[in-house]
């Protein structure tokens, strides 16, 4: 019977552990793109566009809250499609600024750039000025590779979510060996799980230092030991912030091979009490408003899940499996102790999950419009179901616990672990009366249906625990800087070379949008767009933007400058630096709330 608990137990973390992680490798190639963040470009010097009768002495990019430049982030592209040689970029707050090289001739260039944020993401985007005498430049051939390691982004989210699975094992151990199982801390099972908690915490912890580096300056895997990226990374606040982390650990550490010993208990717990503030304070939770309560707010929530999910594993993996061998006294006052702890941890879970919801998201819309929205709406609803078999257990713990039996035990025993009951739980929990229990006999505690309930409330915390780390990952943005993609469609070119599309909206709207890009070729080009309804009328909408990238080439986005020219007309200018099929993504704002985004290839010649 041994054997097959553990079997059992072993069988379900191994299932939890792979859906979870499935769960996040999925979410995490499906928003595969490139990380936006808080930080927006808000300005450049010269400006987007901008034709200057002489060369410029230095690029200024302005930006919505402070960046910190990465390595190779500032690429400017000459006429020819060469890179040019420009200085090391500076950053004070939310301002860029390089240096171009002298001697800059005619014709157009482009800033290709890419920074960090100061949520730790990466975001990158473009701009074109044009100097003397420029017209047509000549194709570019050669551009460098495009920045950017989609792989890099999918095995950042595994790390993250390791170290919230670690710390959740670990710090929800702990707390949990502290308020409701001190009789624990002697479990071999118990400690055991405490140190798979450490030691995934810990490679979770250095592994997110290595990655960062090549994460954020869009290079391969193969730059994880670089010393430049390395002490760049070190000179951030999420560097910083992570060797707190990885020092906590360091610290609980050796705590861990003693827990016998008080002080080695406290020292584990002051360390494992900090480590939920490490997340916050290089996450979404430490940049926009209420940016301090947002960081409190942010630790509880963390803490909060830490307790419940590591209470979960532990009663799951050490308690109930082996109730009857510790004694089912024991056992029912554990899980009494540890739903209210649940009940708790859920409360705080609640409050400061709404709370950050409202401080972070600007508007319904972007519940149903944005990744960042439906990845929460998600998680939301499998927290949703988790809650239901979370009462399902409280249920059995409060009232359907156990059933009346006898376990053969010296009048003495018995005796005493009567009184602990009284003491400890409710008679409920246990079936009959403790009071009415003979000498010798005590409850026997049947937990069949409470470890299916555990059991299914667990794994599909490990698959919202994967939602988090999906979630962290992406831009809580406002529209339309991430909007749903409608299907791609396809063009024309015209005799003159213009190219005209015309893009079907939302099933079931009729509407219909007319794009003409002329002269279709490098350099100036006129943007014209018109919304239409299912009668082919003019459909006035609120605003319309579009934004052009050539991924090839790592170029873009670049946005176009639109105005309006009456119901449904908008118009404006775009420079293409060079031929390729770029993509031409316009977004169509119907109401307050409701928005699309159509997108098309644009061939350059």
């Amino acid at each position: 019977m041994g054997a097959g608990r553990r079997t059992d137990s072993c069988r379900v973390a191994a299932v939890a552990l792979l859906l979870g992680l499935a769960t996040l490798i999925g979410l995490q190639t499906w928003a595969a793109g490139p990380a936006q963040a808080h930080a927006e470009l808000i300005g450049t010097t010269p400006p987007n566009g901008a034709h200057l009768d002489a060369a410029p002495a230095q690029v200024t990019l302005r930006f919505s809250e402070a960046v910190t430049p990465v390595r190779g982030g500032m690429r400017v592209l000459g006429p020819d499609g060469g890179t040019l040689r420009s200085g090391q970029p500076h950053a004070d707050g939310g301002t860029v600024t390089f240096s171009l090289p002298g001697g800059l001739g005619d014709g157009i260039y482009t800033v290709a750039w890419r920074v960090s944020s100061a949520d730790s993401h990466p975001i990158e985007g473009a701009f074109i000025f044009s100097v003397g005498a420029a017209g047509r430049s000549p194709a570019m051939m050669g551009i460098p590779a495009p920045p950017g390691q989609p792989g890099l982004g999918v095995a950042f989210g595994v790390v993250r979510w390791l170290g919230y699975a670690g710390a959740a094992a670990l710090a929800g151990g702990v707390a949990f060996l502290v308020l409701c199982w001190p009789a624990g801390w002697a479990d071999r099972r118990a400690r055991r799980l405490l140190h798979v908690g450490w030691a995934g915490s810990v490679v979770a912890a250095v592994a997110a230092f290595l990655v960062q580096g090549p994460y954020a300056a869009g290079v391969s895997a193969a730059h994880l030991a670089d010393r430049e990226l390395l002490s760049e990374t070190l000179h951030t606040t999420y560097g910083v912030t992570v060797l707190v982390r990885i020092g906590l650990l360091v610290v609980a550490g050796p705590a861990l091979l003693r827990p016998a010993s008080r002080r080695a208990r406290a020292a584990l717990a002051v360390a494992v009490a900090g480590l939920p503030a490490t997340w916050p304070a290089a996450g979404h939770a430490h940049v926009g408003r209420q940016a301090a309560a947002g960081f409190v707010a942010d630790a509880l929530h963390l803490a909060a899940m830490a307790t419940w999910l590591g209470g979960l594993a532990t009663l799951l993996v050490c308690v109930l499996p082996w109730a009857r061998h510790r004694g089912p006294v024991e056992s029912a006052a554990t899980a009494s102790r540890f739903s209210r702890v649940a009940f708790g941890s859920v409360i705080v879970l609640m409050v400061t999950g709404t709370y950050q919801a409202w401080r972070i998201i600007p508007g319904w819309d972007v519940l149903a419009t944005t990744a960042y929205g439906r990845l929460l709406d998600l998680k939301v609803a499998g927290l949703v179901v988790i809650l239901g078999f979370a009462a399902v257990s409280r249920s059995v713990v409060r009232r359907r616990y156990g059933k009346p039996a006898t376990l053969a035990m010296p009048a003495r025993a018995a005796s005493l672990l009567g009184a602990r009951v009284a003491g400890d739980l409710p008679t409920a929990s246990v079936g009959v009366p403790t009071d009415e229990l003979p000498a010798g006999r005590v409850p026997e505690v049947d937990t069949r249906r409470l470890r299916r309930s555990v059991t299914v409330e667990f794994g599909l915390a490990l698959v919202v625990l994967g939602l988090t780390s999906a979630l962290v990952a992406t831009t809580p943005a406002t529209p339309p800087a991430a909007t749903g993609m409608g299907e791609m469609a396809g063009g024309s070119v015209m005799a003159t070379g213009a190219y005209s599309a015309v893009l079907d909206g939302p099933a079931g709207s009729g509407e219909r949008v007319s794009v003409t890009v002329s002269p279709g070729h490098i350099g100036s080009n006129q943007v014209t767009i018109a919304v239409q309804d299912g009668m082919g009328m003019a459909r006035a909408v609120p605003e319309v933007t579009a934004r052009l990238s050539l991924p090839q080439a790592g170029l873009g986005p670049l946005p176009v400058d639109l105005t309006s020219r009456g119901a449904g007309a908008f118009a404006g200018t775009v420079t293409l630096p060079q031929s390729g099929t770029w993509r031409l993504d316009v977004t169509v704002r119907t109401s307050d709330i409701d928005e699309h985004t159509l997108s098309t290839q644009l061939p350059v010649h």
